[in-house]
């Protein structure tokens, strides 16, 4: 494991290198198009990764901060447009950015197309490591958030069907404590945490990952759609989400 934690580590150093530059040159043209401002978004939304490229080793942010690059994983027909498709060996990195470190409210989402579960091994959707997570465990949905010291989670009971689109979400507030999972228009896992000295979400220095970890725990299927939001959006929104076209 520890030799194919730093054959990853290499591998993202070297597609670092080759792309960076190009990611760079993409956010002053974004900024150019923009005229220096993002487009009008909704509430809260500080990342939405498309995935309508259908090429490209860069995946752009529709929100215009946050490009990050491809590594392997193919382009295939999502949920809405295309998508990637991973195998279990592919990935997409997003520098670190403070943009992406919400500390007091947080909602991650994807559309996730789960081609295969292999016993209860972890497939993870994305990650960004020591603050949050969405994840498959053995096919039921997961949500976690790292909180004062170590990763407090929600985990859906029911096991997502295989070979069909499933619009899943995960929210916390330190306000009120709560961790919040949504599958489809479904609010399956709640849970409210007490007796911490502090509840805020925990800022790493990590980069954000979609579609694996470097300790193998690897997306088998499609990923469309992610969107992260600086705020725990609630079930009437989350059920809008759902019905988006």
């Amino acid at each position: 494991m520890k030799n194919g934690k730093l054959l990853f580590r290499r591998e993202v150093k070297k597609m670092k290198k080759d792309i960076v530059p190009k990611m760079f040159v993409l956010f002053f043209v974004l900024m150019v198009c923009n005229g220096g401002i993002s487009h009008a978004q909704e509430k809260g939304l500080i990342a939405w990764w498309k995935f309508d490229e259908n090429k490209s080793d860069i995946a752009n942010d529709a929100v215009g901060n946050l490009p990050g690059m491809i590594i392997g994983a193919g382009w295939a027909s999502g949920k809405f447009g295309s998508g990637l498709k991973f195998t279990g060996k592919e990935s997409v990195i997003f520098m670190n950015n403070a943009v992406i470190s919400p500390v007091d409210e947080i909602t991650v989402e994807a559309w996730v197309f789960p081609m295969k579960y292999e016993d209860s091994s972890t497939q993870m959707i994305i990650l960004k490591p020591e603050s949050y997570s969405l994840d498959l465990s053995g096919g039921k949905f997961r949500f976690s958030v790292y909180i004062h010291g170590e990763y407090r989670q929600v985990v859906c009971k029911d096991i997502l069907k295989l070979n069909a689109w499933h619009y899943l979400a995960g929210t916390y507030s330190s306000m009120t404590q709560a961790i919040k999972l949504y599958a489809d228009s479904r609010l399956p896992g709640k849970t409210v945490i007490t007796g911490l000295e502090s509840y805020q979400i925990n800022v790493s220095g990590y980069d954000l990952i979609i579609g694996s970890d470097d300790a193998g725990s690897s997306m088998l299927g499609m990923i469309d759609e992610v969107r992260i939001y600086n705020i725990a959006l609630d079930e009437e929104k989350v059920k809008a989400h759902v019905s988006w076209q």
